[in-house]
């Protein structure tokens, strides 16, 4: 009797715990949905005005769930989505602790690399946030966001180089209204509010991302950019004679970006595959440009030999671009020879027509200029007829932004005051023919480097 009483406890006690065991089970995967719940409610408050609310009930849920699974293999996903959190409530050493907590859990997790470097680019931490990165990339070279934010860096380094300083300010005004954590905000402050200016920070970032890598040739480029804003000019020969040295490599890497591309496309990768794209789109591109910078550096150190030189390699790889042809007009009349320098302009005149090159989509100031400058050696030699008739023979049959950047030009002159027509009508005609009689109409008195 006593030995049968005993089973029957032993069987309860059994059944107790199985009961316990379930119960508790079925806690710790409600929870997890609340964490989820909880989460995603504060994500979409974003901006709501009850993004703080929001936020602080998922983080007060996290806190219990991190507690619930400290064993668990759910807490490397639980410390990300904390230190997300945190970083919305601005509890930024907070969140870099969850972050590093979940990286010592998991060293493979692109996305804990990219969030370090998301929060040391938010304490100024430039150094560690490009190592950061770079990890990321390392441990998954197509994660979208790692890439997206290094193309956007990129980016900047490029305008700043083109534009100058002006875009920085830009930036920054246009985000005027934006979240304080937008990196592209940050970004912008971080180089515009340098104590030893833009360029040099820029500078700074750049030699870090250089180093850093194995593919740097388009920081490269975008360093000499900078450089020659600056004045630079020996800096800028030292890396784009580097880079501009074998358009071979550019064409292999080019096809094989592009390959890559499309295997990325066929496996459904959109994310990868459209990041991956925008990211490298200019790498094939590297050489051409490189050329095109190290003729203008060449040109401001009044080195015309040398110039014409990376003109005329430019043309032997790009001989049907009609830029290069006015570009190495440009240098043969500095030195002197002209008649060349005619036929030159010439050639880009005749390759710029609608049926040898699509002269739109930002490449029509070669071809204004290649007027201007061979209208200007025409007038020269008393053969102003002959320049009148070049071009309108071009503008007539004139991609319709040739037009626009013609008659644009021609306000600026004083001698159009139409509105913006599609094609070179009497009004726009009779407008360039009082430019070709007006000597002080030229290329660069009435802003056509502005249209560049």
């Amino acid at each position: 009797m006593i030995l049968r009483n005993k089973i029957r406890l032993l069987a309860l006690v059994v059944a107790a715990c199985a009961v316990g065991l379930i119960i508790y089970t079925q806690i710790k995967v409600i929870s997890l949905k609340e964490v989820d719940s909880k989460v995603i409610e504060c994500e979409r408050a974003q901006d709501s005005g009850m993004e703080i609310k929001r936020c602080r009930e998922a983080l007060e849920t996290l806190n219990k769930a991190i507690s619930y699974y400290a064993e668990d293999e759910n807490v490397d996903a639980l410390l990300r989505d904390r230190a997300w959190v945190k970083t919305l409530l601005d509890d930024l050493d907070g969140a870099m602790a969850d972050t590093n907590n979940a990286l010592a859990l998991d060293p493979n997790s692109a996305w804990a690399w990219y969030w370090r470097g998301r929060l040391n680019m938010l304490t100024g931490d430039m150094e560690s946030a490009i190592a950061n990165f770079r990890q990321s990339s390392k441990v998954n070279p197509l994660y979208c966001p790692t890439n997206t934010r290094i193309r956007r860096m990129t980016h900047v380094f490029y305008k700043l180089g083109t534009k100058g300083p002006s875009v920085l300010d830009e930036t920054i005004d246009k985000l005027r209204y934006a979240d304080p954590r937008n990196l592209n905000l940050v970004f912008a402050k971080y180089l515009a509010d340098s104590p030893d200016g833009p360029y040099s920070a820029a500078h700074h970032v750049l030699d870090i991302m250089i180093q850093s890598t194995n593919r740097p040739e388009h920081l490269m480029l975008q360093r000499a950019r900078i450089y020659e804003r600056t004045e630079e000019y020996e800096k800028a020969l030292v890396d784009l004679e580097d880079i501009a040295k074998d358009p071979e490599f550019y064409e292999h890497l080019g096809g094989k970006l592009r390959a890559r591309i499309k295997e990325l496309k066929a496996a459904g990768n959109s994310c990868a595959a459209e990041e991956f794209s925008l990211r490298n789109v200019q790498i094939p591109f590297v050489y051409k440009d490189a050329l095109k910078l190290k003729i203008d550096v060449l040109s401001h150190m009044t080195n015309w030999g040398s110039a014409l030189a990376s003109a005329d390699e430019l043309i032997a790889y790009r001989p049907r671009a009609h830029m290069n042809w006015t570009k190495r007009g440009k240098i043969l009349e500095q030195l002197g020879r002209v008649e060349e320098a005619k036929m030159s302009y010439k050639e880009a005149i005749r390759l710029a027509r609608p049926e040898n090159y699509d002269a739109s989509n930002g490449t029509s100031p070669p071809l204004i200029e290649a007027l201007f400058r061979l209208a200007a050696i025409y007038e020269e030699e008393g053969r102003s007829a002959e320049a009148q008739a070049i071009w309108d023979e071009s503008l007539s049959i004139a991609d319709n932004s040739v037009i626009w950047d013609v008659q644009e030009l021609m306000k600026n002159a004083g001698h159009y005051i139409g509105e913006r027509t599609d094609f070179y009508d009497p009004e726009t005609k009779s407008a360039v023919h009082a430019c070709l009689n007006d000597t002080t109409c030229k290329w660069e008195s009435i802003g056509g480097l502005e249209l560049r």
